[in-house]
């Protein structure tokens, strides 16, 4: 958790670095790619804050999580991997909706074990615990298979190094206040 905290204010004071080069910047093609650091410096911040919001979630229900079950689930039937592949709820729909279970017999067996557990029939049918908390493996890039969910790792203390080293102003020779705290005025000279 402290880690995750760490890696927070980093990326809050990437933000700062950021937004204070965006307004100190001329209108040049620096601008751009300070924009997009500022953005990209967001929304790491803004992960990083959902990721120790969950961190502390877990830790507060982590107890409740790993005491017994008081009952078993009658719905869990502990379907085997070659089951659990073979079951189609959109077979069992249609099955229920035409009223023909013959294509469907995995599916129609699985309810009806259900219903003797539970002691009463379904108004449709019954669907296996097992296959609604089935983990599958997500393929990263293919929106079917919740390649969308894989987390992308971003590193925001890299940025602002970079920023820095690529400023033309700097190469050119220019000064640079660093760990400045707060507005800072430099008087103008004028001819005399």
């Amino acid at each position: 958790m402290s880690e995750l905290r760490k890696l927070y204010d980093t990326a809050c004071d990437a933000v700062q670095i950021a937004a204070d080069a965006i307004e100190k910047a001329d209108a040049s093609a620096d601008m751009a790619l300070l924009r997009t650091t500022l953005d990209v410096a967001i929304t790491e911040a803004t992960r990083l804050r959902a990721n120790m919001e969950a961190a502390q979630v877990r830790t507060q229900f982590m107890p409740i999580a790993s005491e017994p079950a008081k009952q078993a689930d009658p719905t869990k039937l502990g379907m085997s991997d070659t089951d659990l592949r073979g079951y189609s709820l959109i077979r069992a729909i249609r099955a229920a909706a035409t009223g023909d279970w013959s294509q469907a017999g995995l599916e129609r067996d699985a309810s009806d074990e259900i219903a003797k557990r539970l002691n009463r029939s379904p108004q449709g049918f019954f669907v296996p615990t097992d296959v609604l908390i089935e983990k599958r493996d997500m393929v990263k890039g293919t929106s079917i298979h919740g390649g969308f969910l894989v987390e992308t790792d971003l590193r925001p203390e890299s940025f602002i190094d970079m920023l820095r080293n690529r400023m033309i102003v700097r190469q050119a020779g220019a000064t640079v206040l660093s760990g400045l705290v707060g507005r800072s005025y430099c008087p103008k000279r004028t001819r005399r």
